[in-house]
C-alpha cells in the first residue's frame, strides 16, 4: 500500500490521472482515472489498485507409451512404443524460500510449503497458474508403475517483468523412462563321464496372465522373450585316436517297431556317425530272474547361464524350455517368476530365477540274447561274458563294465545315449569265442529306448575216427602195405561252416 500527494494545490476543474510507473512486480495500470475538483472537499482522495505479476508454469510430461504388440517370425511378441504425453503423474510445486508479497512484509508462503499440486493429462501442457513471484522447487512425487520416477528437483524462479507484462510464463519439459527387467537363470546340464556332449537349449519367456497397459492387451501365454544358451566342448590339442570297428552279427528276424522301441543292431557295417536304420528282432519271452545290470555312476553337472533382456511387462511370468540337445531330456516344467513394477525403482533391474533348471541325459538299455548257432530251437546260452565299451571322438574308449549271460540274456539299464560296442571276452562252456565287436548305437528322440541284439556262438565240434584192417579180422599189419577204410563220425558241425 502506498500513497502519492500532489505537491501543489490545483484549480477547480476536471482532470485525468494516469500511472506511468508501477511498483516492481506489479502490472502498470494504463487506464486514465477521472478526477473532479469543485471545492466541495479540501482534499480529493482516489484509490488505485495494481495487480501483482504472477507466474505460470507449463509442464510437458512425455514418455514412451505402449501402442501395440507385434508377433515376429520366431513367435516372440515385441512391444511397439510411441513417444507421447504421459497422463497420471503427480507433481508438487513447493516454496524454496519464504514467498513475500510486493510490500516486502506479508509472507504468503513459508519455505517448504506446497503451493500447488497437479496430475498430468494425456493432452500435455498442464499448468501451475497464478503463482506469486519467487523461487520454487518442482518435483514429481508419483508416476505410473511401468515408469521410473523422475528424481530431479527442478528450480523454478518467477521474477518481475516489464510493467506491461502480467505473467512470467515458463515451460518445463520432463521425461519418464520405462522400467525394463532382465531375467537371469541358471541351466544345469548333466555332464557325461563317457561322452562329449554339446550343451545347448532354447528357452521362451511367457506371461501367465493377460497384461493390459494403455488400452493395449497382451493375451496370456504369449512368448515375450526367447534365448538360446550353448556350451560347446573344447577340442583337445591332440585328439585321441578312436579305433573304428567293423562288425558282423548274426542275421535277425524282422518285424515292425513296437511302442517299446526295442531294436536289433545289424552287423557288417563300419563304426561311423552315420548308421543305417536298425532292424527289429523277434523277442522271446524273457525269464524274469535274468541278470539286470545298471550303470549307476553319478555324473556331475555343468552350469550355463542365460538371460532374457529388456522385458517390459510385470506380473506372473514363466520360463519354459523349448528345445535341447539331442542327448538330453527336454524339461517341460513351467518355471514361474513374479514381478511387480511397484517394487522396482531403477530403470534396469536384473532378477535371478532362484529355482535351477536342469537337463538330465537321456538313458536307455541294451538287451543281448545269446543263442547257439544253427539251433532250430534258438537254444539260449549261459556263461558268455561281454565287456561294454563307450566310444567317443574326444574321450576315446571307456569300458563301462563286464556282464555275463544268465538265462541266455544280458540286460543293461541306465546307459547314456551314445556309441557303444560289446565284445565277447569269454565264450559259454563248449562253444567257440566270438571276438567280433557288436556296435550299438543308442540314440532316439524318446527317452528309455532299449536296443535288443541277438548273438550266436558256434559249438566246438566233436570228431571221432575209426580205422579197421580190411579182411584180417582186426589183425595188426604194416600200414604201408594195406588199404585202410576210414570211417569218421561228425557231431555238432554246421553245414557250410569250416
Amino acid at each position: 500500500t502506498g500513497s502519492v500527494t500532489l505537491p501543489e494545490a490545483v484549480r477547480f476543474g476536471n482532470y485525468l490521472l494516469k500511472e506511468i510507473q508501477a511498483p516492481e512486480g506489479y502490472v502498470l495500470d494504463d487506464k486514465f482515472i477521472p478526477i473532479t475538483i469543485n471545492g466541495d472537499e479540501v482534499t480529493v482522495t482516489t484509490e488505485v489498485t495494481d495487480n501483482a505479476q504472477k507466474g505460470l508454469l507449463i509442464l510437458n510430461k512425455k514418455a514412451k507409451l505402449l501402442t501395440q504388440w507385434t508377433e515376429g517370425s520366431d513367435k516372440v511378441m515385441t512391444p511397439v512404443f510411441e513417444e507421447k504425453y504421459l497422463a497420471g503423474t503427480t507433481w508438487e510445486l513447493r516454496a524454496k524460500e519464504d514467498i513475500v508479497s510486493g510490500d516486502k512484509v506479508t509472507v504468503l508462503y513459508h519455505k517448504g510449503d506446497v503451493i500447488q499440486t497437479l496430475t498430468t493429462t494425456e493432452n500435455g501442457r498442464d499448468k501451475f497458474n497464478r503463482v506469486p513471484l519467487g523461487k520454487y522447487e518442482l518435483e514429481e512425487v508419483a508416476t505410473l508403475p511401468q515408469y521410473v520416477k523422475d528424481n530431479n528437483i527442478y528450480d523454478i524462479t518467477f521474477t518481475p517483468q516489464e510493467q506491461t507484462v502480467e505473467v512470467d510464463s515458463q515451460i518445463k519439459n520432463a521425461y519418464n523412462k520405462r522400467k525394463t527387467i532382465n531375467f537371469t537363470f541358471n541351466k544345469y546340464f548333466e555332464e557325461s563321464a563317457l561322452f562329449t556332449n554339446t550343451k545347448e537349449a532354447t528357452f521362451g519367456l511367457f506371461n501367465a496372465e493377460s497384461y493390459t497397459e494403455n488400452g493395449v492387451t497382451l493375451p496370456a501365454d504369449s512368448m515375450i522373450g526367447k534365448v538360446t544358451i550353448t556350451q560347446k566342448h573344447k577340442e583337445p590339442e591332440q585328439p585321441i585316436e578312436v579305433e573304428k570297428a567293423t562288425i558282423e552279427t548274426p542275421e535277425t528276424k524282422e518285424l515292425e517297431p513296437t511302442e517299446a522301441d526295442i531294436t536289433t543292431e545289424k552287423g557288417d557295417e563300419e563304426f561311423t556317425e552315420e548308421t543305417t536304420q536298425p532292424k527289429v528282432a523277434v523277442e522271446d519271452e524273457v525269464n524274469k530272474e535274468q541278470q539286470v545290470a545298471t550303470n549307476d555312476k553319478e555324473n556331475e553337472q555343468v552350469m550355463v547361464q542365460g538371460t532374457f533382456n529388456d522385458i517390459f511387462v510385470d506380473g506372473t511370468l514363466y520360463i519354459r524350455e523349448l528345445t535341447t540337445s539331442e542327448k538330453y531330456v527336454l524339461d517341460e516344467t513351467n518355471h514361474d517368476i513374479t514381478i511387480d513394477f511397484n517394487n522396482i525403482t531403477e530403470e534396469v533391474t536384473t532378477e535371478t530365477v532362484v529355482t535351477p533348471i536342469e537337463n538330465e541325459l537321456k538313458r536307455g538299455g541294451i538287451e543281448l540274447v545269446k543263442i547257439e548257432m544253427g539251433s532250430e530251437t534258438e537254444n539260449r546260452l549261459d556263461g558268455a561274458e561281454y565287456k561294454l565299451v563307450a566310444v567317443d571322438d574326444i574321450k576315446g574308449e571307456t569300458e563301462v563294465g563286464r556282464f555275463t549271460t544268465v538265462n541266455g540274456m544280458i540286460h543293461i539299464e541306465d546307459l547314456e545315449y551314445g556309441h557303444y560296442y560289446l565284445e565277447e571276452t569269454k565264450a559259454p562252456e563248449g562253444f567257440i569265442l566270438d571276438a567280433t565287436r557288436i556296435v550299438v548305437e543308442l540314440f532316439g528322440n524318446q527317452n528309455h529306448i532299449v536296443k535288443q541284439i541277438f548273438a550266436e556262438n558256434e559249438k566246438i565240434p566233436e570228431v571221432k575216427t575209426t580205422l579197421m584192417e580190411q579182411g584180417t579180422n582186426n589183425k595188426e599189419i604194416h600200414a604201408e602195405k594195406v588199404t585202410l577204410v576210414d570211417t569218421v563220425a561228425y557231431k555238432d558241425l554246421i553245414v557250410g561252416q569250416e
